[in-house]
């Protein structure tokens, strides 16, 4: 059981646990404050007494426990804990709930159904498709995320191949916006940081259309396994640098910005 669904079955019955004018729950502090017994509260709802402890609370951070469990609290516990504890029946909570859950998860599938749907390609649908627990919102963001990190991967790969295949090869042309210092390295000298990643996508999306690449998040592409090479082994041999030859060329040839 979810921490939410106790956070609702206190707010629907407030009364029945003897307070008046309880409010919350809060995203910071206790979860509640109210009135019980006359006087002015703060409360902490949680599933386990040891919820209460593992999440930093001490004594004072509230003057009931809310605590989802029929069980008395543990006597290693007790210093530790306000001085007034309220138990509810945590089967009760979850028959009480039922409704609502049924309800969210409703919507949760719909909503997730919606969202999965808007992302063309299969292999994202059935990645998203396999985080159960995800909301709509978190689910979009996730399928946006591998939408681009194909593409940033690719990115990354080509410019780490071309920095190496430059030093090289010093009398290739060098990319624009590019230059190779034998002190410092492969560098950029026009453009700043932020737009270096935008620069090297375009790069991407130029290769991957000359070459027929269609990165994905399952599939390794050619540039990708002469990438790991590189990473691997420090260096690519003879046959990978032939392979990666034609690339280079293409690099070097076109207007990457304007190609799309």
């Amino acid at each position: 059981m979810r921490e939410y669904w106790l956070h609702k079955y206190i707010q629907g019955n407030s009364q029945r646990l003897g307070f008046r004018r309880l409010e919350g729950p809060f995203d910071t502090g206790p979860d509640f404050k109210g009135v019980f017994a006359g006087r002015k509260v703060l409360v902490e709802a949680e599933l386990s007494y040891q919820s209460y402890i593992s999440h930093g609370h001490p004594k004072d951070w509230a003057d009931i426990l809310i605590v989802a469990s029929l069980d008395p609290a543990p006597i290693e516990f007790r210093e530790k804990l306000p001085g007034t504890i309220i138990n509810v029946d945590p089967q009760q909570v979850l028959e009480w709930s039922r409704p609502l859950r049924e309800e969210y998860r409703t919507k949760m599938v719909e909503g997730r159904k919606q969202v999965i749907a808007q992302f063309p390609q299969a292999e994202v649908q059935d990645v998203l498709s396999h985080t159960d627990r995800m909301r709509p919102e978190k689910l979009r963001s996730l399928g946006y995320e591998l939408m681009f990190s194909p593409w940033e991967s690719l990115a990354k790969e080509l410019a780490t191949l071309y920095m190496y295949y430059v030093s090289l090869s010093p009398d290739i042309q060098i990319a624009r916006h590019y230059s190779i210092d034998k002190e410092v390295g492969w560098e950029s000298v026009t453009i700043d940081e932020d737009e270096e990643m935008d620069y090297w996508l375009n790069v991407a999306f130029a290769v991957a259309s000359q070459f027929k690449i269609r990165p994905s998040v399952t599939t390794v592409t050619p540039i990708d396994g002469l990438y790991h090479r590189l990473m691997t082994d420090g260096k690519l041999n003879a046959d990978a640098l032939k392979e990666l030859e034609a690339v280079i060329a293409f690099i070097d040839s076109c207007e990457c910005e304007d190609t799309f």
